[in-house]
């Protein structure tokens, strides 16, 4: 317990340091976060509604068949 109360005793002022600039950046990182976000979903959801209509058409052959 002693080791950990010194390794934060030792970086507190870093973990402040590091907080504050992620406060200010962090208006002016949201839109490629944001971009990230949308990108990987503008490639997602194609792929996600293909596999939906594969399965549904292959569910309705296998009722046909019986």
């Amino acid at each position: 317990m002693a080791e950990w109360k010194r390794l934060a005793e030792k970086y507190k002022w870093l973990c402040i340091l590091t907080g504050g600039i992620g406060f200010f950046l962090a208006p002016f990182l949201w839109p490629i976060f944001l971009a990230i976000i949308f990108q990987s979903l503008s490639l997602a959801v194609p792929v996600i509604v293909a596999v939906f209509f594969i399965t549904t058409i292959r569910k309705e052959k296998k009722v046909e068949k019986e």
